[in-house]
């Protein structure tokens, strides 16, 4: 499957304490072409679902798959089509506290859905030596709540390792009170960066 994509994005400084930024970020599409397969479900605003017979010589759960096939029809298709990515508008306005610590408040919308309000973020960086570290809060469009993030990173000659979540309680919260999760980390190379 084939496709296109582009980020494009600006930063101005203003002066040596405030700087704004501007990006749009996964402009694109994909082509769906190869090993495609769609499934459509008929309409089933008459259907009647009467139970299965428990007494079969046939396996329950096969007799339930064929009494649902026989309500809820599906039709494969091998169609190719094409899918946008999610576009998504991120503003942000940075002011150095300090020569070590950054504050942060950033705006960012996706394109996808446009009912979904707009997301907003708070947050602080602190750089040592070799070190940087933050803390984030986040007012989530998508699910109308609060979110706390944290990242975390480490400069070890040119490689620079880094960690970083958007919800803590994903990883530290109850595991039945969880319904989704995100961390990041990796490996950037650092070359000519001061």
């Amino acid at each position: 499957n084939s496709g296109f994509g582009f980020d494009i994005g600006a930063n101005y400084r203003v002066n040596n304490k405030f700087s704004i930024e501007a990006a749009l970020n996964d402009v694109g599409y994909i082509n769906w072409t190869e090993n495609v397969k769609n499934y459509s479900i008929d309409d089933t605003s008459a259907a009647y679902y009467n139970g299965v017979d428990l007494k079969t010589d046939n396996g329950i759960l096969e007799e339930i798959e064929s009494a649902l096939k026989d309500i809820i029809g599906t039709k494969e298709t091998q169609n190719s089509f094409k899918t946008t990515l999610r576009t998504t508008l991120y503003f942000t306005a940075k002011y150095k506290l300090s020569s070590k610590g950054v504050f942060t408040t950033s705006f960012f919308k996706p394109f996808d859905n446009f009912n979904l309000k707009p997301s907003y973020a708070l947050g602080y960086n602190r750089t040592l030596k070799n070190i940087t570290y933050g803390v984030l809060a986040i007012d989530s469009g998508l699910h109308d709540d609060i979110t706390f993030g944290a990242n975390f990173a480490i400069r070890l000659a040119c490689f620079q390792l880094y960690v970083a979540t958007d919800n803590v309680s994903s990883i530290f919260g109850e595991i039945q009170k969880l319904n989704s999760g995100n961390i990041q980390f990796g490996l950037n190379y650092l070359f000519g960066y001061k």
